[in-house]
């Protein structure tokens, strides 16, 4: 759009040489109009990302999460999954993404895409999402607990609530297999039947019914407040 300033965290020319970075990320958060975020299976999971969009977020920056590298936007935990975002293999993601930025920019009429802009896009999208058959977090996290003894009880209940946040309302209410569970998350046997009950209950969930290898849990608010919150 020819009139302002790209700063991206991630790039080196970005900050300044003889600067210190994170003065300059500051900087940059604090004149910025939109952040864009690029979420892959693995980026979402890194301290920075969820620091720096935090940042934007108190300070009501408008936030785009951009999905990429098969992660699909009903797989963002929260925060980010509460945002209005866009997904890379959307047809019609430039368009949209551009329309929404001049809009946010104050420009009276976005720029329209070019035919190579989508065909490079495409390019780049293929690059970066290797050959990943099964796309999303639980995809990496799979891959992550396989390799890495080292995860404590706060990392599991992490991939626990990013888990159960990804299913839709009537699913959170369904009977749950703890040794099901285990194995789709690639969790020792025993940790999801151990720590479940205190991950959902911070989701306003309390148990409903529980056996030696299931639960079922109930939504324990009201109608309105699951409309606000979930």
């Amino acid at each position: 759009m020819g009139q302002y300033e790209v700063f991206v965290s991630s790039d080196a020319e970005s900050i300044r040489l003889g600067r210190k970075w994170l003065d300059e990320i500051d900087g940059s958060l604090t004149d910025c109009k939109i952040i864009l975020v690029l979420c892959s299976p693995e980026s979402i999971v890194r301290p920075w990302i969820n620091f720096e969009t935090g940042c934007g977020w108190i300070k009501k920056i408008p936030i785009i999460p951009i999905c990429h590298s098969g992660l699909v936007l009903k797989s963002l935990p929260p925060p980010l999954g509460f945002l209005q975002g866009i997904e890379l293999a959307d047809d019609a993601v430039l368009d949209k993404l551009l329309k929404n930025l001049a809009k946010e920019l104050g420009v009276q009429k976005a720029p329209l895409v070019h035919p190579d802009m989508l065909q490079h896009l495409r390019k780049a999208e293929t690059a970066t999402h290797g050959e990943s058959s099964e796309p999303g977090i639980l995809t990496y996290y799979k891959e992550i607990s396989g390799r890495n003894d080292s995860f404590d009880d706060n990392d599991y209940m992490n991939m626990l609530d990013s888990w159960f946040m990804q299913l839709t309302l009537s699913e959170r209410e369904r009977v749950i297999s703890f040794p099901d569970i285990d194995k789709k998350l690639s969790l020792t046997s025993g940790n999801t039947k151990r720590l479940l009950k205190n991950v959902v209950s911070k989701r306003s969930y309390e148990v409903l019914n529980e056996g030696a290898n299931t639960i079922t849990f109930k939504y324990s608010r009201g109608i309105g407040a699951r409309s606000r919150f979930l």
